[in-house]
Order: structure tokens, then C-alpha cells, then sequence
């Protein structure tokens, strides 16, 4: 069988000397992972930088019933970041591995990738990138079915629960009424009024460790992230 789809990027891992396995979000597909040989002579580097992650393609896959990896047979450019811009390359980091510690089915959702693919871009444009990872948090969170519940009454934010409460019964996972409103003002904002939700250095610190907690108490396999200390830095 053959797919032919726009994907993202997740991440690439080398195989064998000869081999690599690319890890990919599709729009028609879902999260595929396949295999292909890895690039020599004068196109190697520009196909080293088209399977970076985050970078939006079009793909060619071949697979077969009995296995469950496909090939790689064909990759064109869609969008690709060129931009010497380390905060940028770093927030791109840290969302494309989110996704590869998230996206585990072979489900696909057009809402879900077009999101993901408007991210992106929204992450090479001009505007201002000092929210957008926690923004994405908390919007993909919902596409996964553990969307935080803000309806009910109260002032906290029950990690463990995912809705308000009144009560700090579970006082471990719960945060206070400052960081309960900024998590408010950012799932009730469209990302580009998100990114002007004034927040220190402090918060967005509080925020990213927390939301990162929340996917832990609400995602059986997901231990956390890696690039996270990367991305503090950054916004340090």
C-alpha cells in the first residue's frame, strides 16, 4: 500500500550505518514510523535539513500488512525553517518532542494536524513566541481528551482532576488562584491574543513544569521531557 500525505516531522533516529528511522504526524495517516536510507553525496545536507523536526512535508510511504513499519520512498519541502533564531529553534524542539512522547496512535485528525501545522508557522513568523509553548500545551490537550475543565465553580486548578474546585483537597496537585487565572486567559484566547497574557519569568518556569505534571497524571507512558531545561534557559 501506497501513502501519499503531508506530515510533520516528530523526530529521526539513526538505525544501521545505512538507515534511519523518521518518525512522522500525517494528515491522512496519523503517526507513522518508517525507514529510510539515509542521505549521501551533494544532496545529503539538504535532505539532513528537511527531515529536521517540526519541518512540514509531503511524503510517499510504502508499507505492507505484516509489518509494522513502512518505507520511505519519496520527501518534498513544504515548509521548512531557515531562520538563525535560537529561541525559535528551541520552542520548535520542545513541540516536536511533545508530539513524539504524545501522538502514539495511528489515528489520523485534520483539525489536529491543520493546528499543529498553523503552530508551526506561527513559530517562523515575526510574532512574539514567549507563550506559545504553553499555549500548545493546553490546546493539545484537549485534542487528546484531557482538556482542562475551567466551567465549574471554584478558584483552583486540580491537576490530578482536571477541573476547578474550591477545595485544595489534593493539595499536591493543585495550583493557586494566580496561576489557576493565567491558565484561564490562555485557553480563552486564540493564540495571538495568548501571546499578550502578561507573565514573568517566574510563571511561565511554574507553568511549563506544571503542565508538564498535568500530562504525566493524565498520560500512562508519558516521563517527561527532555529539552525543558534547553527551553528555560532560553526564556531565562
Amino acid at each position: 500500500m501506497h501513502t501519499k500525505t503531508d506530515a510533520v516531522i516528530l523526530h529521526v533516529t539513526p538505525y544501521d550505518d545505512k538507515s534511519i528511522i523518521v518518525n512522522l504526524y500525517t494528515k491522512t495517516a496519523g503517526r507513522i514510523d518508517c525507514m529510510t536510507t539515509r542521505a549521501s553525496g551533494k544532496k545529503s545536507q539538504y535532505i539532513t535539513a528537511m527531515l529536521s523536526p517540526l519541518n512540514i512535508v509531503n511524503v510517499q510511504i510504502s508499507s505492507k500488512p505484516a509489518h509494522t513499519m513502512g518505507r520511505l520512498t519519496a520527501i518534498e519541502t513544504k515548509h521548512i525553517n531557515f531562520r538563525d533564531d535560537l529561541a525559535r529553534q528551541c520552542v520548535r524542539m520542545y513541540i516536536a518532542e511533545l508530539l513524539f512522547r504524545t501522538l502514539k496512535q495511528p489515528l489520523p485528525e485534520t483539525e489536529l494536524f491543520n493546528f499543529i501545522e498553523q503552530t508551526i508557522i506561527n513559530i517562523d513568523s515575526d510574532i512574539n513566541i514567549a507563550n506559545i509553548h504553553l499555549h500548545f500545551m493546553l490546546t493539545l490537550s484537549a485534542f487528546m481528551g484531557f482538556e482542562p475543565n475551567l466551567n465549574a465553580q471554584g478558584r483552583f486548578l486540580d491537576l490530578e482532576n482536571g477541573t476547578i474546585t474550591d477545595a485544595r483537597s489534593s493539595y499536591q496537585y493543585c495550583l493557586n488562584e494566580h496561576y489557576t487565572e493565567l491558565i484561564r486567559k490562555m485557553m480563552t484566547s486564540e493564540y495571538k491574543l495568548a501571546e499578550n497574557v502578561k507573565m514573568t519569568r517566574e510563571d511561565r518556569h511554574f507553568l511549563i513544569k506544571n503542565l508538564e505534571l498535568y500530562y504525566k497524571l493524565h498520560i500512562a507512558d508519558f516521563d517527561g521531557m527532555k529539552s525543558t531545561d534547553t527551553l528555560l534557559q532560553i526564556f531565562d
